[in-house]
């Protein structure tokens, strides 16, 4: 469910200790690449082009080793822009590769795998780091949820990914998402907040962790049943950065009463009408504190245009905490509330990118005729004179809907029938164009995937 995830310490400075830690691990090789950020102020670890004028930070990055996996986590230490940056997948952590998953066989709620994550989370800190980080410090940046869909062979998942890319051409309102293919195997909708694809699991693992586990493999998985189940698999995949995690929170969380936040917001609408009981001088009329008008900009300004980051913890997810401290506080929580939000967001996005399969033509033939017959009903109780549309014609556009786009045949047919046949096949519930494909699509749960997996899960929290 989760893959990806990557978490930003705050205070380079505060934590140098980690910095050092890391280092240590990696007394070789700590510095693996060189990373450039554009910087406001020159400093002895940035670099000056005279003939542009530009000044670049160079960043070191290096990798924690996973002893019970081939996997590293990438960790970048960015002491210009004031954090350090680990960047790992969940279950290449826990399990060496994506193609399993970080689910729990006995409870796929929202609710439990956010618990799980805070739990796996906390496991790492406290074994990779002696004075692990205040969680209020940990933003996440960045998070992907996951889902691998398990069809029959290699062939239909590879010809229903071929169909879903015209729904990626229907649902794209720019050119960037129009054109969505990616190599011939993955399809991809961008925007900016967050990025949403489907591509073939069996290439991308061939291409990394397949030869990675040739050479390393701790956990003694079997590679080659990894392989095959991997070619038959359509990976669904959601980045979801700040900008959607910003839009969620302001859609679903903040008016929900039941969340700590709105209790917090709710004294915050206290203080916007606190007034002083003191005059000024000889004034009539009391004025406003200053904690009043940062309360009432926050109201009204605020909370509709900032954007906000969401840490592991935040003093908004405490109900002691007092609403005037609050008022400068712009890091929220990444809770359980959000995080179901951002899992709803997700399945719906996956169920938006499910194929039917095509109607026959009997089936066509049987939709029409009991349309007819409900005419002939309606026209027999309320005196209607409604005519029935001429079958052989109406049959022959259903029918080629289902496999190519009827539109082409606008400047052949006279511009009214056209238009009366189309909006007839819309009340049948038959779009001018079907991407239904005759490949009966797995459902969309876990029970092919425990099927091939579940030896390699058990429960823990």
């Amino acid at each position: 469910m989760i893959d990806t995830i990557v978490l930003r310490i705050q205070g380079y400075e505060k934590y140098k200790h980690i910095v050092n830690q890391i280092e240590a691990l990696n007394k070789n090789t700590y510095v693996k690449k060189f990373i450039h950020e554009d910087l406001q102020n020159i400093s002895k670890t940035s670099l000056f082009y005279a003939d542009t004028g530009r000044i670049l930070d160079v960043s070191m990055r290096s990798s924690i080793h996973i002893p019970s996996s081939h996997y590293d986590i990438s960790v970048l230490p960015n002491k210009g822009r004031d954090f350090i940056e680990f960047n790992f997948s969940i279950p290449k952590y826990y399990h060496s590769t994506n193609v399993l998953q970080f689910v729990d066989q006995y409870d796929l709620s929202a609710s439990h795998t956010f618990d799980k994550l805070q739990g796996i989370l906390s496991r790492f800190f406290n074994e990779y780091f002696t004075s692990p980080p205040d969680w209020n410090d940990v933003e996440v940046n960045r998070i992907d949820l996951c889902y691998n869909q398990i069809f029959l062979s290699k062939a239909d998942a590879l010809r229903y990914l071929d169909q879903q890319r015209n729904l990626n051409i229907d649902y794209a309102r720019s050119d960037v998402n129009k054109f969505g293919m990616y190599g011939d195997t993955t399809v991809m909708y961008k925007t900016d907040n967050y990025s949403f694809k489907v591509y073939h699991k069996g290439t991308e693992f061939k291409k990394n962790d397949y030869p990675k586990l040739i050479k390393n493999n701790p956990k003694g998985l079997d590679v080659q049943h990894l392989m095959d189940t991997a070619d038959k698999i359509l990976r669904y995949e959601l980045t979801a950065r700040k900008g959607l995690l910003n839009y969620i929170f302001k859609q679903k969380v903040k008016d929900d009463e039941n969340t700590i936040f709105n209790h917090h917001f709710g004294e915050i609408g206290k203080l916007k009408n606190k007034k002083r009981n003191d005059l000024v001088r000889t004034a009539k009329t009391a004025i406003y504190t200053s904690t009043s008008s940062k309360a009432d900009i926050f109201i009204h300004k605020t909370i509709d245009n900032k954007s906000f980051s969401f840490h592991l913890d935040s003093p908004w997810e405490r109900l002691d905490s007092k609403a005037s401290d609050l008022l400068d506080c712009y890091s929220l929580c990444f809770n359980k509330e959000l995080f179901c939000h951002l899992h709803s967001f997700f399945w719906k996005k996956v169920e938006r990118y499910q194929l039917g399969v095509k109607m026959s033509i009997v089936e066509i033939h049987d939709k029409i005729k009991q349309n007819q017959k409900d005419v002939e009903i309606r026209n027999e109780l309320y005196g209607r004179k409604d005519k029935k549309d001429q079958t052989g014609l109406l049959l022959t556009l259903a029918t080629l809907s289902q496999y190519t786009d009827v539109s082409d045949l606008k400047g052949i047919l006279p511009k009214a029938t056209y238009y009366r046949y189309v909006k007839k096949l819309q009340e049948l519930g038959i779009p001018k164009h079907s991407p239904d494909i005759a490949v009966m699509p797995p459902a969309l749960d876990y029970d092919m995937y425990f099927f091939y997996f579940g030896k390699y899960h058990h429960t823990f929290n």
